[in-house]
């Protein structure tokens, strides 16, 4: 896997476009004998995924909201360090964690290896590669070598910004842009209210729920993930 490893840094620091970050996470994943691949960046407020795992996987994932519950990504930001998995019965596991892994099992995915690294203020992603049958590594990971593989990944994911990392749709109501697009020029709610003809207390209703839409903390956050996902 050391060789993959060093493969999959070359590949990624000369990768000039989403094609070429794909063809080298297909690359080694190939390599070392795994069917899919999952990067995923937990700097959207909701998770934000690049991945091959089948079509139906994924919607099943998205619409069951698996990711606030997915052990797998629990472990990445617990751990902070590469580790193995394996999609195994969990004695005392909630009903919600054996749904995950039975959804899991029925699209045959069977254990992996997870690498997460850590991401600008607090944030983290991940990358892991699955495999239907489990374990099949013969030698053992680099783990610092893994994590710089997955630091060049997710440098060149973040410059390339692919059109496929894939991030939950967030629908915010006109008046909700509105409001947001003027706390973005520093208005505050008195002055929004003035500008566009509502009560003080009627903006920050609309202001709270584009947070909660976004899974913002404050109105700060709120501006900043709502320009960083084009919606202002």
């Amino acid at each position: 896997m050391d060789s993959a490893l060093d493969q999959l840094i070359d590949a990624s620091n000369v990768a000039m476009n989403e094609e070429d970050i794909r063809e080298a996470l297909c690359a080694f994943t190939k390599r070392c004998a795994f069917d899919w691949f999952a990067y995923v960046d937990m700097t959207f407020p909701f998770g934000a995924a690049f991945t091959n795992f089948p079509e139906a996987w994924q919607d099943e994932y998205s619409a069951c909201g698996y990711l606030q519950i997915d052990p797998v990504m629990a472990q990445a930001q617990r751990l902070m360090r590469p580790f193995a998995w394996l999609n195994a019965p969990t004695p005392g596991a909630d009903r919600n964690v054996r749904q995950f892994w039975d959804g899991a099992r029925r699209h045959g995915i069977g254990g992996g290896v997870s690498i997460p690294i850590r991401c600008p203020f607090g944030n983290f992603a991940a990358l892991t590669f699955a495999a239907r049958d489990w374990p099949h590594i013969k030698s053992p990971l680099d783990e610092f070598k893994a994590i710089a593989a997955v630091a060049f990944v997710h440098a060149r994911i973040v410059a390339c910004r692919p059109t496929t990392l894939k991030a939950p749709d967030v629908n915010l109501s006109a008046r909700e842009v509105e409001c947001l697009a003027w706390a973005s020029l520093g208005k505050s709610m008195a002055m929004t209210a003035e500008l566009v003809g509502m009560r003080p207390g009627t903006v920050k209703f609309h202001l709270d729920r584009a947070r909660m839409k976004l899974g913002a903390y404050n109105l700060t956050n709120a501006v900043y993930q709502a320009t960083r996902q084009r919606l202002i």
